[in-house]
């Protein structure tokens, strides 16, 4: 007989964490086995106690057990069977608080038991584990039989059970309505759920329902499957609720436990047409009916009753519609209806009757329109009346779909504002010297109805990040890695230096296919000058390009300033770009209003790129610069202010703020004048709290502003109600800049396309303040393999630990920015375990997200083991995973990679059977071969002893040890220090016999 059995596997599972810290137990065997068929049940009560808690003498539950039977429960309870007998069973849930609610007017103890759960006030999981269950149940198996209750009617629940898992809502009134029914795949109502044919000798409960309010967990029985229960119907319905004379009609059934099944009003048996409890029938109706349905068994019987209206056809309405939903004041168009079985027919407001003018209940009329309205047809009989609506949207009124304004500044950091982005430990916001230096009161006024986002993650040079806008990727994957430019001798050979082409799949052309006019203002710079914008998806194309800032700069050098597409109508005119930008936008919003279109607008601000100069729109106070240029970028950050509170105000105009999303965000860290690039900002600015600008590896390269809110606020408006964001909110969470074209997306009601948006996250969970976050995982990849302000870099966040890595010199850098914000404490010495494991997630992120181009790897030389890859650090003292194994033996050649051959140095059982790589290493089975595990055998009786053999390596030791109910472990072994053969590859050891009825054995390898 082999020792390796289900037993011994879960024992593996469960020892195997403790390998060089305490005895690896490898496998259990059991000998003489006693089985017990007692049957019996524990009651476990939710309820916390006090007046009206389930006592008494009355029988409680599905199974008819006497109320004192039942278990009440405080934090924790030792069950007793139904005999009141104390087991070694325990159990312990996680909730947020006992929740009472008063009792239903009957008083009966059931009605108590059903008012009375336990659950976390909202959407969230409540787990409830089980353990220690004895051979009454383990041996025959058992059901588990879980109640719950609600403050109000239709919550919904999900339950997994053992593995069971089961979707419902509780019944359709806030009161138990004195019975039971079981929540199943085709019950809309239940409360109750039974998990058949349990083994374990532990099983948790997870309710994580989805529906706020209070409701959960009211009661839970554990029946050995020998003990006879009560049939339950679980549903009993009818396909169709009114029906003509005559017409077939067909009931549906799902019992539990009968024996029997019968319907009344003539149709008698139907057990033999029922398979497992289910079955259907069809009888002819033509009258009125209430059909009862009753399953028994020997133990007694349980009903459900289903009904049927019979009467004249009802009216209805096949259709009602406008031939255009979209207009301009006082246009005509046309409604029309299709219904049948009516006898009158109407349309509000303003229209009335008209069935006269209906052919057999279908027909059309023409009307003028001067604002939007929605039209209600009611079409009735004598016995009953239907309704339908169709809208006409006028210029001004309620769009088809939400329009969208999508902000992008280029070179504008965090700091760079008047509203805060930095945050204290309790997430409030904390102005800086930045903050009050300059001025950007639009600003202020967007993150005050919206939500500002104090942790987004741009890249750290603009074309990566506007191109992930437009692919919703990574530049890894996307391959747009650097600014657009000639390749260098050093630059990755396939990096994409002349950005997107035409075929790709881009952001606009998604929302084009939606019948958005997509339309393009200021920067692009995500191609080069052989690509027409029109052709990544832009309707309409207002000064974009090939050009990464203006070519003759911001005062119009006297054509178009400088070529710059859709401006030529400024030839000659001193106006700032930014304005002239803004203008333009206006325009072609108000063109798309007009016409009906949903519009999105990329307004992509040159400003505040290089080259500095006075907006002459601004007016701030900026006497606090640190210089002439300094002076120069303020203007410029309050011009673009300025803009965007103009293009705020035009949608209020056009009466379509309040349908319009604005996201705002900087397209990589600052280039103010007053920040440096290594360094904290020197006097008076150095009170920042953030190190780095624009093209570095600090914070301050990387991190930019990001606000999203509706251009007006409205929670009537039905596109807030499907995306509302929180007024004046924050969120600290990490983001991305390549998250937010998915989340326009899924905003806009728009598919996707697999070739599009790989590294998405949806945001809009953020905007609502959705419980339950974060919502998103709280980690951000950036890679930069090119010669800039820093060079050669690959770095990875994870919550608030930090890695950097630094190709050119093979260095890693670790900080932590929650304790740490400026970066100025490298703890890569300090925590090496953690550097390990860092450096291993960026180099498999890295793997994971190339895309079509390829590895992007600097060709610059280096000092790293493999070359220009990332590579964990040469420490041998390092074993992450805690299996007795460095991860330098699991990974010799160090590039964090699992490859063909080494063992994962993240887990530590590798090849997935259930014992640990150094134990198999230390005991001489293959770690990589899950068919090569530690399989024994054993010989003899148990009358005299037996003997047991198992796989061994020379050099390791082992231990036997003994008990005889699984739970409890006898101190002191049989046998220790038993020395494995040497040389050979296998150890034996006779077992001494046992009077017990029962008796297991584990086998360990000691440290």
């Amino acid at each position: 007989m082999q020792l390796h059995d289900g037993l011994a596997s879960q024992s593996k599972l469960t020892e195997k964490k403790i390998i060089m810290k305490k005895i690896t137990y490898l496998m259990i065997v059991g000998l003489f086995a006693v089985v017990t068929t007692n049957a019996a049940i524990i009651s476990l009560n939710f309820n916390p106690g006090g007046t009206g808690s389930v006592a008494g003498t009355e029988v409680v539950g599905l199974n008819g057990i006497q109320a004192d039977s039942w278990v009440d429960l405080g934090a924790s309870a030792i069950a007793v069977d139904i005999d009141g007998v104390a087991g070694s069973a325990t159990i312990d849930y996680v909730s947020a608080y006992n929740f009472t609610a008063t009792p239903t007017s009957d008083g009966s103890q059931n009605s108590l038991m059903m008012k009375r759960a336990i659950r976390v006030g909202g959407p969230g999981d409540e787990t409830i584990t089980i353990s220690g269950l004895g051979t009454d149940y383990t041996t025959l198996g058992y059901d588990v039989y879980v109640y719950f209750g609600t403050d109000n009617h239709g919550r919904t629940h999900r339950f997994l059970v053992g593995g069971t898992a089961v979707s419902g809502k509780e019944q359709l009134t806030a009161t138990w309505q004195g019975s039971f029914i079981q929540t199943s795949a085709d019950a809309d109502v239940g409360n109750y759920m039974v998990a058949s044919g349990l083994t374990a000798g532990n099983f948790t409960i997870v309710d994580n329902g989805t529906s706020p309010g209070k409701g959960g967990i009211a009661g839970i029985e554990i029946v050995s499957s020998d003990h006879a229960v009560v049939p339950s119907v679980s549903s009993f319905s009818i396909d169709s609720s009114y029906v003509t004379p005559g017409s077939t009609i067909t009931l549906l059934w799902e019992t539990f436990g009968a024996t029997s099944i019968a319907i009344d009003q003539g149709i008698g048996d139907v057990t033999s047409i029922s398979t497992d409890g289910v079955g259907s029938t069809q009888v002819v109706v033509n009258a009125t009916t209430t059909y009862t349905l009753t399953a028994s068994n020997p133990e007694g019987s349980a009903t459900g009753e289903a009904g049927i209206t019979v009467g004249p056809p009802l009216a209805t309405i096949d259709s009602f519609s406008v031939d255009r939903s979209y207009v301009t004041t006082g246009e005509v168009v046309t409604l029309s209806w299709e219904t049948a079985n009516s006898t009158g027919i109407s349309i509000e407001p303003g229209i009335g009757d008209v069935f006269p003018i209906s052919a057999d209940g279908d027909g059309s009329t023409q009307i003028v329109v001067n604002a939007t309205t929605t039209y209600t047809l009611t079409a009735s009989n004598l016995n009953s009346s239907a309704t339908a609506e169709a809208t006409v949207l006028v210029l001004g009124g309620v769009a088809t779909s939400p329009n969208i304004v999508f902000f992008v500044v280029d070179d504008m950091g965090p700091q760079d504002t008047s509203v805060p982005f930095n945050v204290d430990t309790n997430g409030n916001p904390v102005a800086y010297n930045f903050n009050s230096y300059y001025v950007t009161p639009n600003m202020e006024s967007l993150a005050a109805d919206g939500m500002r986002f104090t942790t987004a993650y741009a890249h750290s040079v603009c074309s990566p990040t506007r191109t992930g806008i437009m692919t919703g990727q990574n530049s890894a994957r996307h391959a747009v890695t650097d600014y657009l430019r000639g390749l260098n001798s050093d630059d990755p050979i396939n990096w994409r230096n002349t950005g997107m082409n035409e075929s790709e799949v881009t952001l606009m052309k998604l929302f084009q296919a939606g019948d958005y006019r997509t339309i393009h203002a200021g920067k692009a710079h995500f191609a080069n000058s052989a690509v027409d914008i029109h052709n990544l998806g832009f309707d309409v194309n207002i000064a974009g390009g090939h050009w990464g800032q203006p070519p003759a700069g911001y005062i119009n050098a006297g054509t178009a300033y400088g070529g710059l597409p859709g401006l030529e109508a400024y030839d000659g005119s001193s106006m700032f770009l930014t304005k002239a930008l803004s203008i333009e936008a206006n325009q072609a919003i108000e063109d798309a209003v007009v016409d009906g279109d949903p519009f999105l607008l990329y307004m992509s601000f040159y400003a505040v790129h290089t080259p500095y100069a006075t907006n002459p729109d601004a007016t701030g106070d900026y006497s606090a610069a640190v210089n002439s240029y300094h002076t120069m970028f303020a203007t410029m950050v309050e011009g673009m202010d300025i803009a965007v509170g103009s293009i705020r105000q035009k949608l209020v105009d056009l009466g379509v703020a309040e349908n319009t999303l604005v996201i705002f965000i900087g397209d990589n860290g600052t280039t103010s004048p007053a920040c440096n690039i290594n360094l904290l900002p020197d006097a008076p600015f150095s009170d920042w709290p953030m190190r780095g600008k624009k093209g570095a590896r600090w914070e301050g390269g990387i991190r930019v502003p990001m606000i999203a809110a509706w251009a007006a606020a409205n929670t009537n408006n039905a596109f807030q109600q499907a995306t509302p964001i929180l007024a004046n909110s924050i969120e600290t969470d990490i983001v991305t800049s390549w998250d937010i074209p998915v989340t326009l997306l899924n905003i806009a009601g728009l598919p996707g396309d697999p070739d599009f948006g790989q590294d998405r996250h949806d945001l809009s969970p953020y905007f609502a303040g959705t419980p339950g976050g974060p919502h998103r995982p709280q980690e951000v990849l950036i890679h930069f393999p090119h010669n800039h302000n820093n060079d050669y870099f690959s770095l990875l966040r994870q919550g608030d630990m930090k890695l950097i890595y630094n190709y050119q010199n093979n260095t890693h850098q670790l900080f932590n920015l929650a304790d740490d914000p400026t970066e100025s404490v490298d703890l890569a010495a300090s925590q090496p375990e953690t550097l390990t494991r860092m450096t291993r997630a960026l180099a498999q992120r890295l793997d994971a997200t190339w895309g079509a181009a390829g590895p992007l790897i600097p060709r610059v030389a280096t000092t790293a083991p493999n070359g220009n890859v990332v590579s964990i650090t040469n420490d041998p003292s390092v074993d992450v995973d805690a299996d007795g194994l460095a991860d330098t033996v699991e990974d010799p050649d160090l590039d964090g990679l699992v490859d063909a051959g080494e063992l994962d140095p993240d887990n530590d059982n590798t090849d997935g059977d259930g014992t640990i790589d150094g134990a198999e290493v230390r005991t001489g089975t293959d770690p990589l071969d899950p068919s090569d595990d530690f399989v024994g055998e054993w010989a003899g009786d148990g009358t005299g002893g037996f003997s047991a053999t198992w796989p061994s390596a020379p050099g390791a030791f082992y231990e036997i040890q003994t008990t005889d109910d699984l739970t409890e472990w006898i101190d002191t072994p049989i046998a220790t220090g038993i020395p494995a053969n040497d040389p050979g590859t296998t150890t034996s050891y006779t077992i001494p016999a046992s009077g017990d009825p029962q008796r297991f054995y584990r086998i360990g390898l000691l440290p």
